[in-house]
């Protein structure tokens, strides 16, 4: 799932996306006034991190997606 929530207001939904095991992308600011093929560059980048943290054990990804394509480990508040 990618989104622009980062879900701050209910910790709920995250555990519940943990707990089913969706992988979650988190989009913020920078990406968000960026036009949409900037935002699609940026998944294609990071398609082989995304490929990385997914074939890990139990890896559930919830990481903030950079414009660069990378991806940083969201903070837990």
């Amino acid at each position: 799932m990618v989104t622009n929530d980062r879900g701050k207001g209910d910790r709920v939904i995250r555990q519940l996306l943990q707990q089913h095991h969706v992988h979650a992308i988190f989009v913020y600011n920078d990406l968000r006034r960026e036009p949409p093929h900037v935002l699609a560059r940026a998944l294609l980048r990071a398609e082989g991190k995304i490929d990385q943290l997914a074939s890990k054990r139990n890896g559930i990804i919830s990481h903030r997606l950079t414009e660069n394509g990378g991806l940083t480990p969201r903070s837990k508040s």
